[in-house]
């Protein structure tokens, strides 16, 4: 039935309606406003009472690369990581290429136009002529040439060292960095600075055959002795 709005009755029950909306507004306000922003603050408090824990850099990712037990073809795939690093590697030790000039030498010193050091180098273990793989100087420390070359002959003398022997070296790589080039491993020159080692093994009867051809060539040049033998 529709009431006319001007009637009394009409009138009761608006308002009616108006009490009802006012206690149903409130009973909201009560059961779910007022609550909310009581958990809402609280956590607000939290969260500004708690200390803050600074922030945690970046972890960097570290190297697990052994430095023990390498050969020298290990070094090779990375100079600038073991750079200034104190290295053990093992491998077989070499003459280095000798350096000579032509010069007329007289008979007692037939190898006298040739350096009077040389160096020696350790190379991999599965190195021959076919398979020529990893290969560093070694040098004393100082960059000082372990073997020097024998007054008024073509041999050299390399301390305790065997040419041709198996040997575990414990040492630092020291790579040397030219200026105004490119850090790069073509640009690079670097050795092994010799602090300890141990001979695991003699030279082989190939490897003295080996040595001893390397010694014979220059001692039966007696005038004239080739660069780079």
């Amino acid at each position: 039935m529709h009431l006319p709005c001007g009637s009394k009755t009409c009138i009761v029950y608006l308002m009616r309606n108006k009490k009802l909306r006012v206690l149903r507004f409130i009973e909201l306000f009560f059961l779910v406003i007022l609550p909310s922003l009581f958990v809402l603050t609280g956590v607000l408090l939290i969260e500004y009472n708690t200390p803050k824990l600074p922030k945690q850099a970046a972890l960097t990712p570290i190297d697990t690369r052994s430095l023990k037990g390498l050969n020298p073809s290990d070094i090779l795939t990375d100079v600038l990581y073991y750079s200034d690093k104190e290295v053990n590697i093992h491998g077989i030790v070499v003459y280095g290429e000798g350096s000579c000039e032509k010069r007329s030498c007289p008979d007692y010193d037939s190898c006298c136009g040739c350096s009077s050091n040389r160096d020696l180098i350790l190379k991999d273990t599965t190195s021959n002529l076919f398979n020529q793989s990893g290969e560093i100087k070694i040098f004393d420390p100082g960059k000082q040439s372990i073997c020097q070359r024998k007054q008024d002959s073509c041999d050299y003398d390399c301390n305790d060292w065997v040419p041709g022997g198996l040997y575990e070296i414990t040492g630092t790589l020291v790579v040397v960095r030219p200026l105004g080039l490119t850090v790069s491993r073509g640009y690079l020159e670097f050795y092994l600075e010799v602090k300890g080692k141990h001979k695991i093994s003699g030279p082989t009867p190939v490897e003295n055959k080996d040595n001893m051809l390397d010694t014979t060539i220059k001692r039966f040049l007696p005038i004239f002795a080739p660069k780079n033998l």
